[in-house]
């Protein structure tokens, strides 16, 4: 990104998160006795590609023309490479990953949201070891288990951090997968972790405080209060994917 400090930029880009897919529509496509269409999907293993994993059980894909080869990885911006290669058809994405590149000039649509999350429907929540831990402000100097290094989850941290008087620098943060969070918690070597749905669950189980959604907290600070609820994942595809598969994009949009 060009032009401005990059916590201006940052909160313009978390202030638009729940606008990005405005002009999405609900589309529908309707059963056909036609072959099926191939579709490549990648996507991260998390609570929210639950769907996916339902429809492919139930036969929805097929119900609405479509062969889908699901392919599951951790890095989303590997996906955004990959996807504008060509290597797959749609990709889940975070809305700043989208807009970003955007930015930078590639070829990217948001096709349909995947997850929307507010106060009372919470998902990537931040956890920490130390019960008496009650803001981010009191994470300078610590260490932080993330995700991933880039996307909406960093860059929601690193926002509300700079709120609470702690710079990006003040903090060590390790990707880390969902699924052994609780494990490093446990053994001293992150002193906070931001987990979603269903890992926050077990995580917070085992003793470790639960707080906030990172990324509602820092769409309601950046927007001034007055948005209450945050888009955290999205499937992506290409502009011309879009243009010239319009039928399969909206069967996409069905399961």
């Amino acid at each position: 990104m060009q032009g401005g400090s990059p916590l201006r930029l940052l909160a313009n880009v978390l202030a638009c998160v729940t606008l990005v897919i405005a002009g999405c529509g609900s589309e529908t496509a309707s059963q056909t006795d036609q072959q099926l269409t191939t579709l490549r999907v990648a996507m991260y293993p998390s609570g929210s590609t639950l769907p996916a994993h339902a429809a492919e059980a139930k036969g929805i894909f097929e119900r609405n023309g479509l062969r889908v080869e699901l392919t599951e990885g951790t890095d989303l911006p590997v996906f955004m490479a990959a996807l504008t290669k060509g290597q797959y058809d749609v990709v889940m994405s975070v809305p700043t990953l989208v807009m970003i590149g955007a930015e930078k000039g590639l070829d990217l649509q948001i096709i349909s949201s995947l997850q929307r999350s507010s106060s009372q429907r919470p998902n990537a929540v931040w956890i920490s070891k130390d019960p008496a831990v009650e803001s981010l402000g009191q994470l300078k100097g610590k260490t932080i288990a993330v995700p991933s290094l880039t996307g909406i989850i960093i860059d929601a941290m690193v926002y509300l951090l700079n709120r609470n008087g702690v710079a990006r620098n003040d903090v060590k943060f390790v990707q880390t997968p969902f699924p052994t969070m609780g494990d490093q918690l446990a053994a001293g070597r992150v002193d906070a972790v931001v987990a979603s749905i269903p890992f926050n669950v077990a995580i917070a189980a085992r003793g470790f405080r639960i707080h906030d959604d990172v990324v509602v907290d820092a769409v309601r600070e950046a927007s001034g209060g007055s948005v209450e609820s945050a888009m955290t994942s999205v499937w992506t595809a290409s502009r011309a994917f879009g243009r010239e598969h319009a039928e399969t994009v909206a069967a996409w949009r069905n399961h």
